[in-house]
């Protein structure tokens, strides 16, 4: 839970809900522990936003593995 007792319209597909900040559950400390991609960075600023790092896809996660072999 990062904010209680928030009242906001029910989200819509293609909606965008925007935190300031989420601390440790953010860009920096993310990690690909349980093989979840990282999530894209987005920077909003007067009315604009742009995407500085992309969303990582399951291909990015395991690009670097190696199948097992019996």
């Amino acid at each position: 839970m990062l904010v209680r007792d928030v009242l906001i319209a029910p989200p819509e597909p293609a909606d965008v809900l925007v935190t300031p900040a989420t601390g440790a559950y953010g860009y920096a400390p993310a990690n690909n522990y349980n093989g979840q991609p990282r999530p894209a960075v987005v920077m909003v600023g007067d009315g604009e936003t742009r995407v500085i790092i992309d969303r990582e896809t399951t291909d990015d996660v395991v690009r670097l593995q190696r199948p097992l072999r019996a």
